[in-house]
């Protein structure tokens, strides 16, 4: 994939999103999540369409063009962009493994709000988490990390094995949740009552 046609995607997904955004939605949502980022006003039922006609028209992309795709689509200033890169991320996820947390680490940190971390956490690091169990110490070193919105991830990339039974990873997720009881952050908080409560 082309630097021209990733900027033609890229513009693509923009102008579609466009066709049902509404003003007034950007400016709640803007100021709702207290983001810096530019909003278009799409709702996630335009986002969610997206993402799925992307993987129903490119189910054999290759990872370079994937990631290239949402590396693209992440370094915009724009929330319903990076969150079909997140979306997109989601759909093809068998095609990653261990070697993408550096990267979703960094989007963890850019986020710097629970409305794309959570879903980089629960979804990405999640799905990735459940077949590759191996990659507990990584997450073991984001338990411990000095961002909370890290801190968070770990625990939630646990939430969907442990609600599936995983015993070891409910115990995986107990090992950092006792390590954060102290904390007074609300999103730390917040994240051990949901796991707890799933």
């Amino acid at each position: 994939m082309t630097s021209a046609d990733l900027a033609t995607r890229v513009k693509a997904f923009e102008l579609s999103l466009r066709e049902n955004a509404k003003p007034e939605r950007a400016e709640f949502e803007k100021n709702y999540l207290k983001s810096s980022l530019r909003f278009i006003g799409a709702n996630a039922p335009a986002i969610h369409q997206e993402c799925r006609a992307f993987y129903r028209e490119n189910k054999g992309i290759d990872k370079k063009s994937l990631d290239l795709l949402c590396s693209s689509l992440w370094q915009t200033d724009c929330h319903e962009l990076r969150s079909i890169a997140i979306g997109v991320m989601e759909r093809f996820r068998t095609k990653l493994g261990p070697n993408d947390l550096p990267r979703l680490r960094r989007m963890v940190i850019e986020s710097a709000g629970w409305a794309h971390v959570d879903t980089i956490a629960v979804h990405v690091v999640g799905a990735i988490y459940e077949a590759h169990p191996e990659i507990k110490n990584k997450l073991r070193q984001w338990s411990t990390n000095k961002d909370f919105w890290v801190r968070r991830a770990s625990m939630l990339a646990l939430l969907n094995s442990a609600k599936r039974g995983d015993r070891s990873a409910f115990d995986l997720f107990t090992e950092f949740a006792v390590s954060m009881l102290t904390e007074k952050e609300f999103f730390i908080r917040k994240a051990i009552g949901w796991v707890l409560r799933s």
